[in-house]
């Protein structure tokens, strides 16, 4: 069984009025982190942004690689860094989806939510229209609820 879903990118030019708007109706939280923030750093953030879960939302973005012509997903030190904060658990703490109609509140956001950074981290997200399949699907879900695990574990409830 295949489902078929839509990434939407939002262009860079128009995140700006796309953040602001998406701030005020979902009252949304960006988190831009770098590729070289430690583990200590990334655990420190999940334990103050947890203290914010059912308030807010959280999108990653990463910064200094605005001007890069490639995807994240194709940049080796970003795949690195994505499989790092999934193996933290740290997509817990991320909206499900910000691309995938039906997963996302809102689609289109220019940031990544758990789905997209597992999809960058595995080496299975393209841009465009993709196809995402039941077994896909349920990998991922699956790698969620670990990481729901390790966030658990590390706020120790």
């Amino acid at each position: 069984m295949s489902e078929k879903y839509d990434f939407k990118w939002v262009p860079h030019t128009e995140c700006d009025d796309f953040r602001r708007r998406m701030i005020e109706k979902y009252d949304l939280k960006w988190v831009p982190l770098t590729v070289d923030a430690t583990d200590d750093d990334l655990r420190c953030m999940m334990k103050d942004m947890s203290n914010h879960l059912g308030k807010t939302g959280f999108i990653l973005t990463v910064n200094d690689y605005d001007d890069d012509p490639r995807g994240l997903y194709e940049i080796p030190e970003c795949v690195k860094f994505f499989k790092k904060i999934v193996d933290l658990g740290f997509i817990s703490l991320l909206e499900l989806s910000t691309t995938v109609d039906g997963l996302a509140k809102f689609s289109g956001c220019p940031g990544l939510g758990a789905l997209e950074v597992w999809l960058c981290a595995t080496g299975h997200f393209s841009t465009g229209r993709m196809e995402i399949s039941h077994d896909l699907m349920s990998e991922f879900l699956e790698v969620l609820e670990n990481c729901n695990d390790k966030l658990r574990k590390l706020l120790e409830i």
